[in-house]
């Protein structure tokens, strides 16, 4: 799937727009579409280039092209690819597609 400039896919618990392809954790580990986030969804807090901008408790990430994007998660890991983000105590493990808890398995950015 083509990936918006506008956009990044992260992992949340809100139900949004759904990127046909990938998948999110929920806290039961079970899994939904991974969601394509705006980059300036709101005015709440400001991101490090200060002229980005997420709702209260989003966690501003940068994406492919160096521009912030908003993942909808607090204090969420901002992946290396740029496109996704993983829950607060969670690693990103961008070679298998997969956000990692220790002792917890791990869960598919894409479902492969």
């Amino acid at each position: 799937m083509h990936l918006l400039d506008e956009y990044v896919r992260c992992c949340e618990k809100r139900v949004s727009q759904c990127a046909p392809t990938s998948h999110l954790l929920f806290p039961d580990h079970s899994t939904k579409n991974l969601v394509e986030v705006p980059t300036n969804r709101a005015e709440n807090v400001i991101c490090p280039d200060k002229t980005a901008s997420c709702d209260e408790g989003d966690t501003c990430c940068l994406t492919t092209h160096d521009r912030y994007g908003c993942c909808p998660l607090p204090q969420a890991v901002c992946c290396s690819d740029k496109l996704h983000c993983c829950p607060h105590g969670t690693r990103c493990d961008v070679k298998h597609n997969r956000c990692v808890k220790a002792g917890f398995g791990t869960i598919d950015f894409t479902g492969e």
